[in-house]
C-alpha cells in the first residue's frame, strides 16, 4: 500500500480508490507527526494500520461516500486490495497470475493435497431448519447472483479505465479482450496483437482477469448476503438476523458455497498455462454476458 502510484490507482474500482486515498490521508498525517517527532522509518514502508488510525479512516470515509460499520471490516478490506495490487503487480511483469496454491503440503510426508473448503454442513450454530433454507435458497439464487455480479463488475471495470488518463483509449477493448480469453483460450500475448496493444503486460493491465474475478467474488458474496438480509423472514432467520454470530456464520457458508460452485474451479483454470480452453461455471456464465451485450449491442447499431 505504502508504494501505491498514480497509475495504480487509476485501474481500482471507483470505491477501492476511495479506501486507498483514505489510507495514504490518514498515513501521511502520521507521517508528518513522525517527523516532527523525529521518528525514523523505511521509505514506502506502511505498517500495519494501529486501531486508531482505521478509526480514523471510518470517520473520513463518508465524506468520499463509502460506509464500512467497522475496523474489522476496514481491515479486511484494506487487506484484500493490497493483496489485489501486489497479485496485479507480479502479473503485469511475468504475464501469468498469482493465486494461493489450492494444494497444502503435508510436513510429515512432503505431498501435497487438496485444500479443504469449509464443509457446509458443518457449521453447527445454524438451526436445521435455517440450513436447509438457507441451502436451497443459494442454490436457487445461484446463476442469478452470479450473472448480475459479473455484469457489475464488468460495467465498473471499464468506468475504472475510462476515467484512466493512461488506459481511457483500451477501455472499448475490454469486452472483444475477454471474449478472446474466456470463449476463445487466446493467451494474453495473443490478444495484445489482436487488439494492437503493445504487448502481453499492457494487455494484463487493461483486461486484469485475476482483478474482476476477484472483484466478481466479492459483489457475489455481497448481493448474497444482501438478498438473504432481505429474505430473512421467509427462510426462518429472522429471530438471528441480529446477532453478529449468526450472520458471521452466514456469511462464511455464503463463501464456501460460492468458492465450491464457481470460484475454486475459476481460480483454477486462470492459474494453468496461458493457452487452454476455459469451462468453468464463472467462465461459461462470462462467455454468456459477452454474447448478450454483442447481440444487444448490434441490435442497438441496426436500429
Amino acid at each position: 500500500m505504502g508504494r501505491v502510484k498514480l497509475r495504480h490507482l487509476e485501474q481500482l474500482y471507483p470505491r477501492d480508490r476511495k479506501l486507498v486515498e483514505t489510507f495514504h490521508t490518514v498515513y501521511s498525517q502520521d507521517r508528518q507527526e513522525q517527523r516532527r517527532n523525529r521518528v525514523k522509518h523505511r521509505v514506502n514502508q506502511c505498517l500495519e494500520p494501529r486501531d486508531d488510525q482505521l478509526q480514523d479512516m471510518l470517520h473520513l470515509l463518508p465524506e468520499r461516500g463509502v460506509i464500512i460499520n467497522s475496523t474489522k471490516e476496514l481491515h479486511k478490506e484494506l487487506t484484500r486490495i493490497a493483496k489485489g495490487l501486489q497479485e496485479e503487480e507480479i502479473w503485469s511483469r511475468r504475464g501469468s497470475p498469482i493465486w494461493e496454491p489450492l494444494e497444502a503440503r503435508v510436513p510429515e510426508t512432503g505431498e501435497y493435497v487438496p485444500k479443504e473448503l469449509p464443509d457446509l454442513n458443518s457449521i453447527n450454530t445454524i438451526d436445521h431448519l435455517g440450513q436447509s433454507e438457507l441451502q436451497d435458497f443459494l442454490e436457487q439464487g445461484l446463476i442469478e447472483v452470479l450473472d448480475h455480479a459479473i455484469g457489475q463488475a464488468l460495467v465498473e471495470h471499464i468506468a475504472s479505465l475510462e476515467q484512466s488518463r493512461r488506459y481511457a483509449c483500451f477501455a472499448s477493448k475490454v469486452i472483444p479482450g475477454f471474449r478472446f480469453f474466456y470463449c476463445e483460450g487466446k493467451s494474453l500475448k495473443e490478444i495484445a496483437t489482436l487488439l494492437n496493444m503493445t504487448n502481453h503486460s499492457q494487455a494484463s493491465r487493461v483486461l486484469a482477469p485475476g482483478k474482476l474475478l476477484n472483484h466478481v467474488q466479492y459483489l457475489s458474496v455481497e448481493n448474497f448476503f444482501q438478498l438473504i438480509s432481505t429474505t430473512t423472514k421467509g427462510l426462518g432467520l429472522e429471530e438471528n438476523a441480529t446477532k453478529l454470530d449468526y450472520l458471521s456464520n452466514v456469511m462464511q457458508e455464503v463463501e464456501a458455497f460460492l468458492n465450491t460452485q464457481v470460484f475454486q474451479a475459476a481460480v483454477a483454470e486462470l492459474s494453468t498455462s496461458k493457452s487452454r480452453s476455459m469451462n468453468s461455471l464463472y467462465a461459461q456464465r462470462l462467455c454468456r454476458y459477452l454474447d448478450e451485450y454483442n447481440k444487444k449491442k448490434q441490435g442497438a447499431n441496426n436500429e
